[in-house]
């Protein structure tokens, strides 16, 4: 859900919703890091993405388009901004291992998001980067310090330039790849994590989410649930019909990775 938002920066009366917030300049963000950051009077943690469009018009809606695809894969009570082909994720109470944890979840939604788009319509962003920085729980807030903080974003950690749209559809690859080297790749290319083995002993709640008949009929295998995100490892990640079948038997978001139908088979003997 969406917040117009030109000036005075007046924020979601509720955050009961996946909101975010539309800015039109800097100092805006600037404003609305620091009224949060006195408001809360505890640590934030900024993790920022920035996309490159072939088209300058694209980059507003293309934004605004993916963070609608991944807002659900942090908490309602973090803020999301959006600026011009930058987004900001503003965690509340974060401390860096945490948004560590939240910048890789993002990522990896974004990657897959982003390959399906080029995938289906051509369209998306051509490369895209990322950065974090901490806010300290420090006595007295400075608009000095957002400032800095926000400068230092522009210097990415990560980045990755997309596949374009001339390679292989991967539903044409995983008819033949021969090993791990081939399934990495793959990954990579569909914008998705690969593991290569799968672990045997999974708790109880976990593999009880998805039943071992539904499993082997979709050829998945669940790793992990956290905040209403299951982790699949799945034969064919972009199969949307199996994704819909889980998400609808669990009640779930579905997070798929890769895996090879080896490990799959052996995994439910």
């Amino acid at each position: 859900m969406r917040e117009q938002e030109a000036s005075g920066l007046v924020y979601p009366p509720s955050m009961n919703a996946y909101a975010y917030v539309d800015l039109g300049a800097l100092h805006e963000l600037e404003d609305a890091v620091l009224a949060l950051w006195q408001r809360e009077q505890r640590e934030l943690a900024l993790v920022s993405f920035t996309f490159e469009f072939e088209q300058a018009e694209q980059a507003a809606n293309g934004t605004r388009a993916l963070v609608e695809r991944v807002r659900a894969f942090v908490r309602k009570t973090d803020q999301v901004f959006v600026l011009g082909a930058s987004c900001y994720f503003l965690l509340l109470e974060a401390r860096l291992e945490g948004a560590h944890i939240v910048q890789e979840r993002l990522w990896q939604a974004l990657l897959w998001h982003v390959h399906g788009q080029e995938l289906d319509t051509g369209e998306g962003p051509m490369a895209m980067q990322s950065s974090l920085r901490t806010l300290p729980d420090a006595p007295q807030q400075s608009g000095q310090l957002v400032r800095q903080t926000l400068r230092e974003l522009r210097q990415a950690s990560r980045s990755f330039q997309f596949y374009q749209r001339q390679h292989l559809h991967p539903h044409e690859v995983l008819s033949s790849p021969s090993g791990p080297d081939d399934l990495a790749r793959l990954a990579q290319c569909m914008g998705v994590p690969y593991i290569s083995s799968l672990p045997g002993n999974l708790p109880v709640q976990v593999r009880n989410l998805v039943s071992k008949q539904l499993a082997q009929e979709l050829q998945c295998y669940p790793l992990g649930c956290e905040d209403d995100i299951l982790t699949v490892a799945m034969a064919d990640p972009r199969n949307e019909a199996a994704l819909s079948r889980l998400q609808q038997e669990t009640g779930l978001t579905i997070y798929p990775i890769l895996t090879s139908k080896h490990e799959l088979q052996g995994v439910w003997l």
